[in-house]
């Protein structure tokens, strides 16, 4: 299912740009870098989930759930 693996690219390439667009545009306060932080945990989730979701090998129960905590996880 090539779509949820689209799904999960397309999510880091969002999570990705709003790092940068906060980094950009908000000045230096106290909050920015937790949240750059928290931007890029999420971040680095959706990448370990795209490579997941996009192996050639992938069954079906890891494209739907590429957590590994869910109950049809591989």
């Amino acid at each position: 299912m090539i779509v949820w693996g689209a799904a999960t690219a397309a999510s880091l390439i969002a999570t990705t740009a709003l790092a940068v667009y906060i980094v950009a545009r908000v000045p230096r306060t106290p909050t920015r870098l937790p949240f750059v932080l928290l931007m890029i945990a999420f971040a680095m989730w959706d990448l370990g989930a795209a490579v997941v979701r996009h192996a050639p090998a992938a069954s079906p129960a890891a494209q739907m759930c590429a957590c590994g905590v869910c109950k049809y996880s591989f």
